[in-house]
C-alpha cells in the first residue's frame, strides 16, 4: 500500500472529471439579461440550501465559473498541496474518480493506528471525531463517520492503493469550512506519525453521474444547434476533444432543474480555461447566454487488443440495468459484441425513429461501430469478406441479411462488466464477513445476546448485516440474469462502418471531414 511520500504531491490527480465549467448567464451584467427560466432556476437552487450545481466564481459577464471542480476557478492545488473541489477536499494525494476502497491489511506498518479496535486507534479516532464536530460537517444519515482505507482509482489505478482517511459528508454552501477541517485533520495525522496518510472529505454525490436529458424544443439552442456546432468545429482547437453535444445537465431531480449545457468531452486532464472562454465568446453572437459550458474528462473505452482485457481496476460499466430493472436497458452502461467476452464500450443513448411506411415509432440504441464489429482474426474467409464490406460501406437500414444477426449481436451489459462487478461484490462480502468485530457480533446474534451491545453498536451491526445481505441478493440476481441470457440486447440495424464524410466545413481554407463510427441496434429490451 503506497504512502503519500511514495506518490508525489505534484502528481496528485484530484477527481479529474469536471475540468472547466461556466454557468448560464445568471446575473445581468454589461447590458446582457439572463433569460427568465435560467434566473428562476438559479435563484431556486441558491435558496434551497442544498449544493448548487450552477455555482462558482462570478465573472464580470454574469456567468459563474469553476475549474478542476472548484468554485475558486484557479489552479489544481492550494498553497499547501491540497485539493479544494466543491464536492471533494483533501490531500496531499487524491485518486481520480471513480475510486475503490481496499481494506488496510493487518501487517501494514500503520495498521494499529488506523484500527479503531486498538487502544491507539480508538484514541486517535476520538480526536478525529472532535475535529469533524468542530467544523459541523453535515453527516446526517452517514453510518460510518470516517474510515481508513487504501484508495485507488478504478480507471487509472495507482501502482499501490494510497493510505487515506475517508470522511463522507453532505455539502450545501461552498465555503472554506471543508478546507480548514482537512488542514486540521492533516496536522493531526502528521503529529500522530501518520504523515503518510491523505485526507479525503467528500460528498458521495461526486461519485454519481450527472443527470443528463435531451434539450427541449422550447430551448433556443434546439433551433440554433446546427450552425452553432459548425462554428464550434471550425473555431475550436479540436486536439484532445472527443465529443461536442448539447443536453440539459445537472444534479436536480427533474429535467427543468437541469440547465441547457454545451458538453465537451476531452481525453486530456489539462487547463481548459482558454477553450471554455472561446466557447463563451462563440455563444454571444447567437445570444445563447442561457447555455452552460461544461468540459469533462471522457471515460476511456477499453477493448481487447488495445488494453489488457480484464485488467484489475478497469471500469467496464455498471450492471444497474439488471440489478434494478431486469428487462430495462440503460444508456451510458456497458455494451459490446455478443462474440467478444473481453471488451466493453458504452451504450450512448436511445433514438426514437418513425418508419416512413407505417408512421410507427421505434426505439434504437446508439453506440460505436468499432465496439461491435468483429476483428478478422479467427473468422472464415467468407465472414472476413462480409466484415471488410461492412467496414467500407456500412449497413443500410434496408439491408436484409441473416449474417448480420449471426455476426453482429450486441450484449448489454457485457460479460467483462459482469465479471468485474461479481469480483467487486464478492470482495466486499468477503471483507465484511472477515472483520473480527462483525464475526463477534454474528456470534452474539446466534447466542441471542445482542442486548449486550450498546444501541450504537447494535445499529451499526444491523446496518452492516443489511448491506451484506443486499450484496448477496444482488450477486445472485446477476448470476441468474446472465445464466438466462438476459445480456443480449439485440442486433445491428444500421451502421456507418469506418468512413470519412465531408460535412461542408472549412478550416484554414481546407475542407474539414469527419470520421464516421456509429451503429444503431434494434430488437432489444425497452428502456421505458
Amino acid at each position: 500500500m503506497a504512502t503519500v511520500s511514495a506518490l508525489e504531491p505534484s502528481a496528485s490527480r484530484g477527481s479529474k472529471h469536471e475540468l472547466s465549467y461556466a454557468s448560464p448567464l445568471v446575473i445581468q451584467m454589461r447590458g446582457d439579461r439572463p433569460d427568465r427560466e435560467s434566473l428562476e432556476r438559479h435563484d431556486s437552487k441558491r435558496r434551497s440550501g442544498d449544493f448548487n450545481d450552477e455555482d462558482g466564481k462570478l465573472g464580470d459577464d454574469g456567468r459563474k465559473r469553476r475549474s478542476w471542480g472548484s468554485s475558486d476557478d484557479g489552479g489544481r492545488l492550494t498553497h499547501d498541496n491540497l485539493h479544494n473541489e466543491d464536492l471533494r477536499v483533501g490531500g496531499p494525494y487524491l485518486c481520480s474518480i471513480p475510486t475503490t476502497n481496499i481494506p488496510i491489511p493487518k501487517n501494514h506498518v500503520k495498521f494499529r493506528l488506523t484500527c479503531l479496535e486498538t487502544d491507539e486507534g480508538w484514541e486517535l479516532g476520538q480526536k478525529i471525531l472532535n475535529i469533524i464536530d468542530k467544523y459541523y460537517l453535515n453527516q446526517r444519515g452517514v453510518s460510518l463517520r470516517f474510515s481508513f482505507f487504501g484508495r485507488q482509482s478504478i480507471i487509472d489505478p495507482e501502482p499501490q492503493p494510497c493510505l487515506t482517511i475517508y470522511i463522507p459528508a453532505k455539502r450545501g454552501t461552498v465555503d472554506d469550512t471543508w478546507l480548514q477541517c482537512a488542514r486540521e485533520l492533516r496536522g493531526l495525522l502528521i503529529s500522530n506519525n501518520l504523515a503518510s496518510c491523505s485526507v479525503e472529505i467528500v460528498d458521495p454525490m461526486v461519485f454519481t453521474p450527472m443527470n443528463t436529458h435531451p434539450v427541449l424544443q422550447k430551448d433556443k439552442v434546439f433551433w440554433e444547434w446546427e450552425p452553432l456546432l459548425k462554428q464550434l468545429l471550425v473555431r475550436l482547437d479540436l486536439t484532445s476533444i472527443r465529443f461536442i453535444g448539447c443536453f440539459r445537465r445537472g444534479r436536480g431531480p427533474t429535467l427543468l432543474d437541469c440547465s441547457p449545457t454545451l458538453l465537451i468531452l476531452v481525453e486530456r486532464s489539462q487547463d481548459w480555461t482558454e477553450t471554455r472562454e472561446k466557447v463563451i465568446s462563440i455563444l454571444k453572437k447567437p445570444r445563447l447566454q442561457m447555455l452552460a459550458v461544461e468540459i469533462v474528462m471522457d471515460s476511456p473505452v477499453y477493448q481487447a487488443g488495445v488494453y489488457q482485457a480484464g485488467r484489475k481496476g478497469i471500469s467496464t460499466g455498471l450492471l444497474e440495468g439488471l440489478l434494478k430493472n431486469y428487462s430495462r436497458t440503460m444508456a451510458t452502461e456497458s455494451i459490446t459484441s455478443s462474440h467478444n467476452h473481453n471488451s466493453s464500450g458504452t451504450l450512448g443513448c436511445f433514438l426514437n425513429l418513425k418508419y416512413p411506411s407505417s408512421d410507427e415509432w421505434r426505439t434504437f440504441a446508439l453506440t460505436c461501430w468499432h465496439m461491435v464489429v468483429l476483428p478478422s482474426a479467427g473468422l472464415s474467409h467468407e465472414d472476413k469478406k462480409l466484415i471488410e464490406n461492412w467496414n467500407k460501406n456500412g449497413i443500410l437500414p434496408t439491408t436484409i441479411n441473416p449474417d448480420i444477426n449471426r455476426l453482429l449481436g450486441v450484449d448489454h451489459p457485457t460479460r467483462l462488466a459482469y465479471r468485474e462487478r461479481v469480483s467487486m461484490m464478492e470482495g466486499a462480502i468477503e471483507d465484511t464477513e472477515g472483520q473480527e468485530q462483525y464475526r463477534m457480533w454474528q456470534q452474539l446474534e446466534r447466542d441471542d445476546a445482542l442486548e449486550m451491545l450498546s444501541s450504537h453498536h447494535r445499529r451499526g451491526y444491523e446496518k452492516l448485516k443489511s448491506n451484506n445481505n443486499k450484496q448477496k441478493d444482488d450477486l445472485q440476481t446477476l448470476h441468474d440474469c446472465f445464466k438466462n441470457g438476459h445480456q443480449l440486447l439485440g442486433h445491428v440495424f444500421s451502421a456507418s462502418g469506418f468512413k470519412r464524410k465531408d460535412l461542408g466545413l472549412q478550416k484554414d481554407g481546407e475542407n474539414y471531414s469527419t470520421n464516421l463510427d456509429f451503429l444503431c441496434a434494434r430488437g432489444f429490451r425497452s428502456n421505458g
